[in-house]
């Protein structure tokens, strides 16, 4: 290197690369990264984890997609990518954690004095964490994945401006029985400020499964090109490969988002593979997970740890199944004329569940209201033209790969989301899937009340409302020609 500013063409050898990162000074080796990028023409992300994606799902103490996601990119050579959380998020990811651990150490202390009392002696020692310990430990995993953590600027945040949000409702806050919105404010402003002091060079990427909070960091998006926000890592990976296969085209990554949408997605195209009459997803669904359907259980918490008399009852709530369809996402490019995407399909149902239970030698009757919920995902192959056009979709197959329940809330008994015909165009999907799913109800799937025969004569007359497939033992692939989005 001849100087600061210049890094002569036979400096950009893998191997002299290499050694520079080992053995350059942090600063002196920050701007030699900084020109080997440009020169290589390398995108770079910054990469903002929200607590709601580091522990989707209650998957503690880490959803492992993100530990997939951040294994499978951190040496991406087509991308220089870094990850970070700020330290508001950090901080409650470590409170989440501590507090189901305290959870779970009860339950099992319970247990344990239990054992004790019935075999009169100590044959069970009870666990004792040190908060402490456990606060370094969860630190630890994030510090492992090379994810780092921002501090809050607490100088440049206009705490005026967040307290107004917070008294009108305005987004991130809204009402609710808890306070919700404070620390999502502060997450963002931190988000912001580092992404504002860093330059317009890299993209700064926000990774949030808060609908709410998304959508109000897409509306800053709007203003500010260089940030994008995503409901999943899942979904930004699926852009990260989308964007190397179209070799950063802008313009073909759109065209074939849009197109994947139009050929799985949308209601209105009479050939979309999710409506096609002659593969009929959700039938398949129910052929092959019959028993997934009809036969729901719920994971109910307190039946589990201190004892269920009597199998549960299930009575489902009127309303109907809600199938819930994702945005399609990129799996990989095969050839130049073959693309192969996912789509993930959720089916719920809500239902009534009652049981006879004993709590501390007390015994009594429950009930109360939960959600059934099955994940199924869609293998499938889009064959695309010059244009970049999906000409013809084939099924690949229809997998299971998630069961689940969850307490219902009362919007979930009292009213069956539903989004009309009009959002769901080919103009209008991109709204109608800020949440990253689209909600359908369908009756005719409300087991156990369902009536197959009725079901498949009604779907020759009529689209079924959504649905979403992976069949891994189908020998079989169907097909059909999808006719070219128009364009307006």
């Amino acid at each position: 290197m001849t100087n600061d500013n210049i890094c002569t063409e036979e400096e950009y050898n893998p191997f002299i690369f290499y050694v520079k990162q080992t053995f350059y000074p942090p600063d002196r080796w920050s701007r030699y990264k900084k020109m080997y990028n440009r020169a290589m023409k390398k995108p770079v992300y910054k990469v903002f984890f929200d607590t709601s994606i580091l522990l989707y799902d209650h998957k503690y103490p880490i959803h492992a997609g993100v530990k997939k996601f951040v294994q499978d990119n951190k040496n991406n050579k087509d991308i220089d990518i870094s990850f970070y959380v700020p330290y508001i998020v950090q901080e409650e990811f470590k409170k989440n954690n501590i507090c189901e651990l305290m959870k779970r150490k009860d339950s099992y202390n319970n247990r344990a004095r239990g054992i004790t009392d019935m075999v009169s002696t100590e044959v069970i020692v009870e666990y004792k964490p040190n908060e402490k310990s456990l606060e370094r430990y969860f630190e630890k995993i994030l510090l492992d994945l090379h994810i780092q953590v921002i501090p809050t600027p607490i100088k440049e945040i206009d705490f005026q401006q967040i307290i107004e949000k917070a008294i009108h409702y305005d987004p991130p806050f809204e009402a609710s029985e808890k306070e919700k919105g404070f620390k999502d404010s502060i997450a963002v402003e931190t988000f912001l400020f580092y992404a504002k002091s860093q330059g317009e060079g890299p993209i700064y990427v926000f990774v949030c499964n808060d609908k709410i909070l998304r959508e109000y960091v897409g509306s800053i998006s709007a203003i500010i090109k260089n940030i994008q926000v995503y409901d999943s890592c899942e979904q930004f990976d699926s852009r990260l490969k989308l964007e190397i296969a179209a070799k950063n085209s802008e313009k073909k990554i759109e065209v074939l988002t849009q197109a994947a949408l139009f050929a799985f997605n949308d209601e209105t195209n009479p050939d979309a593979l999710f409506y096609d009459r002659k593969i009929k997803i959700k039938e398949q669904i129910y052929l092959k997970y019959k028993n997934l359907i009809d036969k729901p259980r719920i994971e109910n918490k307190m039946f589990v740890e201190d004892g269920l008399l009597s199998d549960p009852i299930l009575h489902p709530v009127d309303g109907g199944a809600i199938w819930r369809l994702s945005t399609p996402v990129f799996v990989k490019e095969k050839s130049d004329k073959y693309i192969e995407w996912k789509s993930h399909v959720v089916y719920s149902r809500n239902y009534n569940v009652q049981g006879q239970y004993r709590i501390g030698g007390i015994e009594g009757m429950s009930m109360s209201y939960y959600t059934y919920i099955l994940e199924f995902e869609v293998n499938w192959e889009a064959e695309i033209n010059e244009k970049s056009e999906i000409v013809k979709a084939t099924l690949l197959g229809i997998e299971h790969i998630n069961t689940k329940s969850r307490p219902a809330s009362l919007s979930d008994v009292m009213s069956v989301p539903y989004l009309s015909g009009d959002s769901l165009t080919a103009s209008g999907i991109g709204t109608a899937l800020t949440s990253g799913y689209l909600d359908v109800s369908d009756s005719r799937f409300s087991s156990p009340y369902f009536n197959f025969n009725d079901a498949f004569h009604s779907h020759s007359s009529s689209h079924s409302h959504n649905s979403h497939s992976h069949d891994s033992h189908s020998k079989n692939s169907h097909s059909h020609t999808t006719p070219q989005r128009s364009k307006k």
